[in-house]
């Protein structure tokens, strides 16, 4: 097949070859080539570019491999389908303070360190929370992990769509029971309500979420949903665990479910006139007809480990997973994460073994911090009023940061992705479809707004992100750009596979950046006409000189926080405003 490399090429070269100015602008005089013009009615940018997917390009074995992934860096510990609607799984807990709940991933929680220490992206990961500080702390460690047995070197476990462990180390000196909860749910994030969120996502007929107890304590959750067909999820402890309680609730969002649950220890704390401790206060073991979500809370008197283990089909024998079973697959998982590590960077000599551990966390968490998002874009309407909402899209995305800012950033996960590629070149082609799956165009009439791309610096897609973000950083404006990061990852997949390095890939890389090629050539397009100075700078600096907008001219910044480079000393000049 012929290489895409003059045309794409190209593109790359006029991107790359941008001779930007080191300068910004809250608002300017309309530029040379009447851009401003397409800025006065936002709304006509809320469309898609109307380009075939380029998602096609990928094979079913790729997207079965990625189905589910822990794909929701906003949470401590959860995992999810790339799917919309999704299934979604979940963990919050807290020790002997019930309102020390620990669940989202925040700055403010007491937590010593968190993070992925091994994670390949597709099929096993292990990370640890050390929530014991002395002040303010669970007094627990907890180490959390998943595996999918099925996509382990040598098979096994095709009938198992994942199994996940949570281990509790109690900290010396602690004494008051550890109480977990993890959840299940069939959830739209806001993007439906309730009944037509059920409607699509589980098959006409379903009765919903039901849960099985059995004789050794253990929790079966059992449903039916469109992208999973029959499945059963059970939950399992051993060690030191006191009891075991359940709830299930139809309607529920799952970025609400933590506020569900406190919510009910506080009507039953209140209801005991304080005589119940909350964090001693079991779930109501009701299940309401037609739950798309289950919530089951174990509590552990000292040392724990809980196993979680989705399998395909209905409660049956098969589904019987044992706790040594799913170690053996956990140590499996680590195992072909370092032998990959060492293939792919080599076993380079002179480090001591925490430098290793150090590198290998990097990867990890980069890898291991990507999200799937979906819902509709904010988009900042003309002259203030109601934010304006754009098509669905779906997005496939590393994060900055997941405690601050667990969403897509354009800015960054061309450099996110630079890393992801080494590692796994078909991840990170994967990423680059779905951001340029999310270009907007402008259906206006006036011929200096056709042709253009919008790509959206941030992406704040669903309820579960948008509650992350403050309103005023949620809208995105048409007339703002992100420096373009991401030709960087389709130079370096464009290079690759002009090589053999990328051999083990199963995706059509070249076939994939034809298919890009008229996205990156439109976004291209808007960067140029949406960057423009003003005309009388135009005109003195010439038609190769561009500018960032979005400085403010009250905050005191000389660069837009637009740019990412807010901290990078840079020429003292900017346009006049």
């Amino acid at each position: 097949m012929e290489k895409p490399a003059v045309a794409l090429g190209a593109v790359l070269l006029a991107v790359a070859g941008l001779s930007l100015m080191q300068s910004e602008t809250a608002t300017a005089p309309a530029p040379a080539n009447g851009f401003d013009r397409c800025l006065a009615d936002p709304a006509q940018w809320l469309h898609p570019l109307p380009l075939p997917s380029a998602l096609g390009a990928f094979p079913a074995e790729h997207n079965a491999s990625l189905l589910w992934g822990s794909y929701r860096p906003a949470v401590y510990f959860g995992l999810r389908t790339r799917t919309f609607p999704a299934a979604v799984f979940g963990l919050f807990w807290h020790g002997g303070n019930a309102d020390k709940m620990r669940h989202q991933c925040s700055e403010g929680d007491p937590i010593r360190r968190y993070g992925w220490e091994e994670h390949d992206g597709r099929t096993y990961g292990s990370q640890r929370i050390f929530d014991d500080k002395p002040a303010g702390g669970n007094g627990v460690i907890l180490h959390t992990k998943f595996v999918k047995p099925g996509q382990l070197d040598g098979g096994g476990g095709d009938d198992v769509h994942w199994a996940a462990r949570v281990a509790v180390e109690r900290s010396e000196g602690a004494t008051q029971p550890t109480a977990l909860y993890l959840y299940y749910g069939l959830d739209c994030d806001g993007e439906l309500g309730g009944e037509e969120c059920a409607a699509q996502s589980q098959p006409e007929g379903s009765a919903g979420l039901t849960v099985d107890r059995s004789d050794d304590g253990s929790v079966t959750i059992v449903g039916n949903s469109a992208s999973l067909g029959t499945f059963s999820l059970r939950i399992a402890a051993s060690g030191v665990s006191s009891e075991v309680s359940a709830w299930g609730g139809s309607g529920v969002v799952i970025a609400d479910v933590q506020e569900k649950v406190a919510e009910y220890l506080q009507k039953r704390f209140k209801k005991s006139k304080g005589k119940k401790a909350k964090a001693s206060i079991s779930l109501p073991n009701k299940i309401q007809k037609d739950s798309n979500v289950v919530v089951v809370r174990i509590a552990c008197d000292g040392d724990c480990s809980v196993d979680a283990v989705l399998s395909k089909g209905s409660a049956d024998a098969k589904a019987l997973v044992s706790a040594d079973l799913v170690s053996s697959w956990l140590e499996s998982g680590s195992q072909k994460f370092w032998r990959k590590f060492g293939k792919v960077f080599g076993e380079v000599g002179g480090f001591a073994e925490n430098d290793k551990k150090a590198a290998a966390a990097a990867l990890a968490n980069a890898i291991g911090g990507m999200g799937y998002f979906h819902g509709r874009m904010p988009v900042e309407p003309a002259g203030g009023g109601i934010e304006l909402s754009s098509f669905p899209v779906s997005l496939f995305t590393a994060v900055p940061s997941r405690p601050f800012f667990p969403r897509g950033f354009a800015w960054d996960e061309g450099f996110h992705q630079l890393l992801i590629r080494r590692w796994d070149a078909d991840i990170a082609a994967d990423s680059l479809a779905h951001w340029m799956g999310t270009l907007h165009t402008s259906v206006s009439d006036d011929e200096a707004c056709s042709g253009l791309g919008w790509l959206p610096r941030e992406q704040t897609l669903g309820e579960e992100a948008r509650r992350r973000v403050p309103e005023q950083f949620r809208k995105q404006s048409p007339s703002i750009a992100n420096p373009p990061t991401l030709v960087l990852l389709a130079d370096a997949l464009l290079k690759a596979s002009q090589s053999d390095s990328d051999s083990s890939s199963a995706v059509d890389v070249p076939e994939l950046l034809r298919l890009l090629r008229p996205r990156l050539e439109q976004w291209v397009a808007w960067l140029l006409a949406s960057q423009r100075p003003p005309i009388s700078s135009a005109q003195e600096l010439g038609d190769g000189d561009f500018q960032w907008r979005g400085r403010s001219t009250s905050d005191g910044k000389l660069n837009p926080n637009t740019l990412g480079k807010q901290r990078v000393p840079r020429r003292h000049f900017h346009w006049p405003v």
